[in-house]
């Protein structure tokens, strides 16, 4: 995949939604934007199909925690991980959605929201029609951060995103807050002389006096989350929200109902040439009987039908002769075709021309009555129109326009 659509999500629909198109060949934003709310999802699918979706949950929906897991019967210890939660959670167990995405020697890193926001978040997915792979915590989009050894300072990541504040540290904290809680943060937090910060957003100078950082600014905020969204092995898709994929699925097999179908319509084929062979005389007769039947309607003066091909070649030129532009049914025709031409939405269903009267009725249907009003208006240049009963039915209007050669 050489493009990914990163979408920092809301906690509530109204809320607006930054985005971003991220190149991986390039390195590089080649779009970003925000959608006002969640009921305009849908322009992301439209403007971005087929790009990987990774969308970045709210710091203040979800959590991370390192918890003591030894290594021996880990399996059975991970069955577990709500319970060691129990106490600093608000809501009951069952209400908690959790993954673990990092294993180490003693220890494993979860990250947690509740269910009824990822079937919030699923429900906008699915009415805007975006295929969303990945759903992480934005705080562990940040750049990772080494453990530092005893004699080392330690490190943080920070960036700034709308009106929160995302912290990184090393031992796998991640957090985030909004920008009223900073100062309630600094106080919180000690040894700050051995914190060395690297920010992705402009430093406020209401923190100099408590700690400098070294400022790394990007193209965007979000761009600092790009490689971290893309290469984090959290995603809170899984159990019951994992995306169910077909498993085994070989590489010829998309070609396997291709070779299908087009059997059947080589079958099929051959089988309708066969019925067309054996009943071409049918066909032929039936086809005769239309062709006088479609000339009577077209000639209903004509008594006798011997030869409709020759008959109607001397129609045409009949209808063609005459003096000049003065006469016939060509002519006619041709001089009030760019009326017809300027009104949209009426269409013509049948003509009917009596030339000692040099008159033309026309059957047609429009959209509205308006239709029929401009065309009358319409027409001019020597011919004036005048138009019979319009009836209105099923949204349609139909009725009749005739149309006479001005002397």
């Amino acid at each position: 995949m050489n493009e990914y659509l990163i979408l920092r999500l809301a906690s509530q629909a109204s809320e607006s939604m930054p985005w971003l198109v991220w190149s991986t060949q390039s390195q590089e934003v080649i779009a970003s934007g925000e959608i006002a709310n969640a009921d305009n999802l849908h322009e992301l699918e439209q403007r971005f199909s087929g790009r990987e979706v990774i969308a970045l949950a709210p710091a203040v929906d979800c959590a991370v925690r390192r918890l003591p897991v030894p290594k021996k019967n880990r399996r059975q210890a991970l069955a577990a991980l709500p319970y060691m939660l129990e106490d600093e959670l608000a809501e009951d167990i069952d209400a908690i959605h959790l993954v673990h995405f990092a294993q180490h020697e003693e220890t494993v890193d979860v990250a947690y929201v509740s269910h009824a926001k990822m079937d919030l978040w699923l429900s906008w997915f699915s009415r805007a029609g975006l295929a969303v792979g990945k759903v992480l915590p934005e705080f562990l989009a940040l750049p990772d951060v080494k453990e530092p050894s005893d004699d080392e300072s330690t490190h943080w990541h920070m960036v700034q995103v709308g009106d929160h504040w995302l912290v990184r540290q090393a031992h796998g904290i991640a957090l985030g807050f909004e920008n009223e809680m900073m100062a309630k943060f600094w106080l919180s937090s000690q040894d700050l002389e051995h914190v060395e910060i690297t920010s992705f957003t402009p430093w406020p100078e209401t923190f100099s006096p408590l700690i400098e950082a070294h400022v790394d600014l990007p193209e965007l905020p979000m761009s600092a989350l790009v490689n971290g969204a893309i290469n984090s092995a959290c995603n809170l898709r899984a159990g019951d929200y994992k995306i169910r994929r077909q498993r085994g699925q070989q590489p010829w097999r998309p070609w396997l109902n291709v070779a299908v179908l087009a059997g059947v319509a080589l079958v099929l084929y051959l089988s309708g040439v066969a019925l067309r062979l054996s009943e071409f005389k049918h066909i032929e007769t039936v086809t005769r009987a239309e062709i006088v039947k479609t000339y009577k309607i077209a000639f209903p003066n004509e008594k006798r039908v011997n030869n409709p091909k020759v008959q109607m070649k001397r129609k045409l030129a009949q209808l063609g002769s005459g003096d000049g532009a003065s006469s016939g049914l060509l002519m006619f025709l041709h001089d009030i075709g760019p009326a017809y031409r300027s009104v949209s939405g009426i269409v013509f269903q049948s003509l009917r021309y009596d030339e000692k009267r040099q008159e033309l009725r026309i059957q047609a249907s429009g959209s509205d009555f308006q239709k029929f009003e401009q065309l009358k208006a319409a027409i001019g240049n020597g011919y004036s129109a005048e138009l019979g009963a319009l009836n209105s039915k099923n949204d349609q209007v139909t009725g009749t326009i005739t149309v006479r050669k001005e002397s």
